[in-house]
């Protein structure tokens, strides 16, 4: 309790701010909206009938970026790295976010861009993987720098996919911060558990605005550095503690993770396009149009949404108190799996009917 209260302390300010920049955005989005001639949003996988804000992650970014003037050194410091590592993905996603003009594998080489960036910087030390057989190669630096940016990169698009209506982003961001909290606990590593509190703080605020009015969206810049925060995160902290299993971080990333994988093994064999190729058939998608052939309010359909997907991005949060026990994390991880590709079929043959 000490810590949540001294962190909120340090951050008080840069917290009002946020919530300041969120009222002014809503109220004056239209004015700002003509001003700048900015692209109605007109992607596939949209579902939101109105042209609602897309910079929650923008007004974040600004958050982080205040904060690293009233956190102290050790945290400052970290930040920093995050932030400006993150800043080539953050070029492109804002370019993205306002005009919905950029190119994905333009994104994809920002993404590999900034994973670089934080390795160099930070000199991050690697978690051990937790494989039968020890081949030397997956001790050797440069084949894990290769696996974890690649790792990175999944967890970044595979955020971007879940985001596609009210809350589902936000909440899954905020168990899996809750996650590493109680294992920060666990290991009495109060750098980590003080340090995610501030992202805790921001995630909450921007839920505020988002569940379940829907009055403003991440846009692609916040989906990309929610996905960048956790996958750092998640890496330093298994590599501070390699006695923790490394199964613990697959089931804490269990939701973006099967989302986008599930998503490149769809369009890649059974649909037979291009991966990188958006669309409007991901579950989160599927459980809208049912909604909608049923005649249920769409600004209704669009929050159940986050109740129905409840056990991918709260399951986690349950099986995590397990951190030990490889076996009962491996059946979670089994039944969350058979639970996602029952869910995509009941609802994908429902809504082709």
């Amino acid at each position: 309790m000490f810590s949540l209260i001294s962190i909120y302390h340090l951050v008080q300010y840069p917290l009002i701010i946020l919530i300041c920049l969120n009222f002014f955005t809503i109220i004056f989005w239209k004015k700002i909206f003509f001003y700048l001639n900015l692209n109605f949003y007109k992607k596939k996988q949209r579902i939101h009938e109105n042209e609602i804000p897309r910079i929650g992650g923008f007004l974040i970014f600004i958050f982080f970026i205040l904060c690293l003037f009233f956190l102290e050194n050790n945290k400052n410091e970290f930040l920093f790295k995050i932030l400006v590592s993150f800043f080539p993905i953050f070029i492109f996603s804002l370019k993205e976010d306002f005009f919905q003009n950029t190119k994905p594998s333009t994104r994809i080489i920002s993404m590999i861009i900034s994973c670089l960036i934080f390795f160099f910087l930070d000199q991050t030390e690697f978690p051990l993987l937790d494989i039968s057989f020890y081949y030397s190669i997956f001790a050797n630096k440069y084949f894990l720098l290769i696996f974890f940016t690649f790792s990175t990169l999944i967890i970044i698009n595979g955020i971007n996919l879940i985001d596609g209506a009210n809350g589902i982003v936000g909440a899954t961001f905020l168990t899996q911060l809750l996650s590493l909290i109680y294992l920060a606990n666990e290991f009495n590593d109060n750098f980590f558990h003080n340090f995610i509190l501030v992202f805790i703080y921001s995630i909450i605020i921007f839920l505020v605005f988002n569940y379940p009015l829907g009055k403003i969206f991440l846009g692609d810049l916040g989906a990309y550095l929610i996905g960048f925060i956790i996958s750092i995160l998640i890496i330093k902290f298994f590599g501070v503690h390699k006695n923790l299993m490394s199964w613990n971080a697959i089931l804490i990333l269990f939701y973006p993770s099967i989302e986008i994988l599930f998503s490149f093994i769809r369009k890649l064999f059974y649909e037979k396009k291009s991966p990188l190729e958006a669309d409007n058939m991901h579950l989160h998608s599927l459980i809208f149009k049912l909604g909608k052939t049923k005649s249920i309010n769409t600004k209704l359909m669009n929050n159940l949404i986050i109740i129905l997907l409840s056990p991918f991005w709260l399951g986690p949060l349950f099986f995590v108190r397990y951190y030990q026990n490889l076996k009962l994390i491996i059946l979670a991880l089994i039944f969350l799996t058979i639970t996602y590709i029952l869910m995509y079929i009941y609802f994908r043959i429902n809504t082709e009917k």
